[in-house]
């Protein structure tokens, strides 16, 4: 038996020991360059597992750390994959928003009159979420690795146009097809993270609803 002292900091300790690890594993990830994507068996095989679920909705915390305030921002709502269409991404709090971004990165607001949205990463977030590897890997240079529990894939770009907004992404999944987090380094601006949860299939009604919308564009 444990004495009830020493369980407090043999838990620290255990905690610390996963985050070291963690922190490891993903910032190692860049030191695996993919240099044949359609020969990485285990990513091709995650990348078409992720491919073949259902339609989706799941919910969403954004983090973005703003360096000039010394302050994070947090906003929450739910994600909702249309693979014939694109994204809609919902934001509840701190504020109501709803943009939908299309297969072609076309990013629009259905309440607002202003014309297409600036979102520098929207085709980056398509693509990622329909796991088309093909269209990632002519856009990125591609990092991979698999450790037992999860996958973590880095992507830095190789277009010109995108190193202009992004320094690099990094994807954590399972192997179940669910993608926990996607970190986004924007270029001389402030880190973006993603974590994600509670992946449910749309039902029906839903996506006639949302498909409607994409439509109208």
């Amino acid at each position: 038996m444990f004495k009830s002292s020493l369980v407090k900091p043999l838990f620290s300790a255990i905690v610390l020991l996963l985050s070291i690890f963690n922190s490891w594993s993903v910032q190692d990830v860049f030191e695996h360059k993919v240099l044949y994507p359609d020969q990485e068996s285990v990513l091709t095989e995650q990348m078409e597992f992720i491919n073949n679920t259902p339609d989706f909705r799941v919910k969403f915390t954004q983090e973005n750390y703003v360096q000039a305030l010394n302050r994070t921002f947090t906003s929450q709502g739910e994600l909702y994959l249309l693979r014939d269409e694109g994204i809609v991404w919902k934001t509840e709090t701190p504020y109501n928003q709803t943009l939908y971004i299309a297969n072609t990165g076309e990013v629009f607001d259905p309440d607002s009159d202003s014309s297409n949205r600036p979102f520098p990463h929207a085709q980056a977030m398509v693509d990622i979420f329909n796991s088309d590897l093909h269209a990632l890997s002519k856009a990125f240079s591609l990092f991979f690795l698999a450790p037992q529990d999860h996958w973590i894939l880095g992507l830095r770009p190789s277009r010109r146009l995108i190193r202009r907004h992004l320094d690099e992404i990094v994807i954590i999944g399972n192997y179940n097809g669910e993608i926990y987090s996607i970190d986004i380094s924007i270029k001389d601006g402030s880190p973006i993270q993603f974590s994600f949860e509670g992946q449910e299939p749309l039902g029906e009604k839903e996506k006639y609803e949302l498909r409607k919308v994409f439509q109208k564009q």
